[in-house]
């Protein structure tokens, strides 16, 4: 809504363009990507990346250290473990969920009210529109968190390796 930023007075004679708090901005969910290997391309990638300017300078390094580490995917895949495979494609799936929850949440609390301050005719021009399509970080909100839980769970071990681990 503020297309050209925020002046801060005492801060920058220019005004600053910042993300509004996201999702995306969490380092825990960012490292369970890098560590599982789950590659978001395109503007999705570029908004996750972008995010990580908000995240604690250690949190980042840690991600971008993990995200160049040889991949865990392909490890497993090559490792002929179906123990391996399953409990890969277990944390995948548990993200998944996670992702799917998020965007239930976005759309009950988010999508919802914004569908009802456009019917009452809000104030404020535009408010229920914007509430409807750009997300608190900035992102096309819906087209964004569909992006990123597909992307997550593509990254699923379809095809099981046959020998499992004898203890």
């Amino acid at each position: 809504m503020l297309p050209r930023g925020l002046l801060y007075e005492g801060v920058s004679n220019e005004p600053i363009l910042l993300s509004g708090g996201s999702a995306a901005q969490s380092s825990a969910i960012q490292c369970f990507d890098a560590l599982l290997c789950i590659q978001h391309e395109g503007e999705t990638g570029a908004f996750l990346t972008r995010m990580r300017d908000y995240m604690p300078p250690a949190h980042r390094h840690l991600i971008e250290t993990l995200s160049v580490c040889p991949s865990l995917r392909d490890f497993i895949m090559t490792c002929s473990s179906s123990d391996l495979c399953q409990g890969y494609n277990s944390c995948v799936s548990a993200l998944v969920d996670l992702r799917s929850y998020h965007l239930n949440t976005v759309a009950k609390y988010v999508i919802v009210p914004g569908n009802r301050a456009r019917s009452m005719g809000c104030p404020l021009r535009g408010v229920g529109t914007a509430l409807n399509t750009t997300g608190t970080g900035g992102s096309n909100l819906m087209v964004f968190l569909k992006s990123v839980r597909n992307t997550t769970q593509k990254a699923l071990i379809l095809e099981r390796p046959t020998t499992s681990r004898e203890t």
